[in-house]
């Protein structure tokens, strides 16, 4: 199974719960695990084809109390593909923030 771990982490602090998450995964047999690090605009820049996915984890910073208004925008370009999702947060109240892409959500 191909999983992607998809992070925007301007402190570290979201990254290193995305490389948390990706070593978990990858203890499991018969899992390839793609880190993409979107903190930089040149990444956030480049295609992101999630259709090579089984799988994708999004981990971002919440601030007053929603994903800054880049990453709002950024995942507005992503097309799901009917892919299953999770949600890194560090606030439930983002929940109203990513529903056109949730399936579930990982709170941490």
């Amino acid at each position: 199974m191909n999983i992607a771990v998809i992070y925007f982490s301007a402190t570290g602090n979201t990254g290193k719960i995305a490389k948390t998450i990706s070593e978990y995964l990858k203890s499991h047999e018969d899992v390839n695990i793609e880190e993409i690090d979107i903190t930089s605009y040149s990444s956030r820049d480049k295609e992101i084809k999630l259709d090579k996915y089984e799988g994708v984890f999004f981990g971002f910073p919440i601030y007053a109390l929603r994903a800054p208004k880049l990453l709002r925008d950024w995942l507005k370009t992503l097309e799901g593909k009917n892919k299953m999702e999770r949600i890194v947060l560090q606030m439930l109240w983002m929940l109203n923030q990513v529903k056109p892409i949730q399936k579930s959500v990982l709170v941490v």
